[in-house]
């Protein structure tokens, strides 16, 4: 099996049948696709039931890195790809391009392409830029996107996975870590949609994410100078929020 989709759930009965419909009508059809619950009552359950090639798993978790984390173990895949509840893949051969780009890499153990960022209502905000990788301007910003971004599984197990301490950036962390043992494939095709919305966590509690992202950054900056412009970027960053 190539890959396994792990998405989360509580309470996500908005948006949650479009996302598993988004990964029935996938043209490749090497994958299974987990889904960790963690306690829903808002009729999500019954949801994801009435989808027969979803896996299924309730149980009680800390939150979102335990989450995943938890879906991670319980992969067979060889590739793991974490795909929110709240968030889609882009067309019917998403799993088909990153498939062939792992047959045409074999080496390599994670992948990006660009992503839609939607609303609500399913309109197109925009989409992500074509970011060549660079150690250096990751470590500036992250310019990969949740969605889009599949690792090998070997690859996750070896990181540790997901930062439990962490509640918002989670993600960035982790591409920070996997960036120092082994550079991505860049794949110039949008993979998924990624959701902006009131309930989302990227875009509920600014600060606190402003503040997280500055103190994970921090982890891998050494230069001083590098560590100067973070602190710099911080403080506007909070200082727009704040104002």
């Amino acid at each position: 099996m190539k890959f396994s989709l792990i998405t989360i759930t509580y309470n996500a009965a908005a948006f949650v049948k479009k996302t598993l419909t988004s990964v029935a009508s996938q043209s490749y059809q090497e994958f299974e696709h987990i889904v960790w619950d963690g306690g829903s009552t808002d009729g999500t359950v019954e949801i994801i039931k009435s989808f027969p090639h979803v896996k299924l798993y309730c149980g009680q978790d800390s939150g979102i890195s335990d989450a995943m984390n938890k879906g991670a173990e319980l992969a067979q895949g060889e590739f793991v790809w974490h795909l929110h509840a709240d968030d889609m893949l882009a067309s019917a051969h998403s799993l088909q391009y990153v498939s062939t780009a792992i047959d045409q890499y074999p080496q390599s153990h994670w992948f990006y392409g660009k992503a839609h960022i939607i609303n609500s209502k399913d309109e197109q905000i925009c989409t992500t830029p074509l970011e060549h990788f660079s150690k250096k301007r990751l470590r500036r910003y992250n310019f990969f996107t949740h969605p889009s971004t599949v690792l090998s599984r070997t690859l996750f197990q070896k990181l540790g996975g997901f930062d439990l301490k962490l509640k918002y950036c989670m993600d960035y962390d982790l591409w920070l870590r996997a960036a120092q043992k082994t550079s991505p494939i860049l794949l110039p095709v949008v993979l998924a949609c990624f959701r902006q919305h009131a309930g989302s966590t990227s875009c509920s509690g600014s600060l606190n994410l402003v503040n997280e992202v500055y103190k994970v950054r921090n982890r891998y900056l050494v230069h001083p100078f590098e560590r100067y412009k973070s602190y710099r970027t911080w403080q506007k960053r909070k200082k727009s929020l704040i104002i």
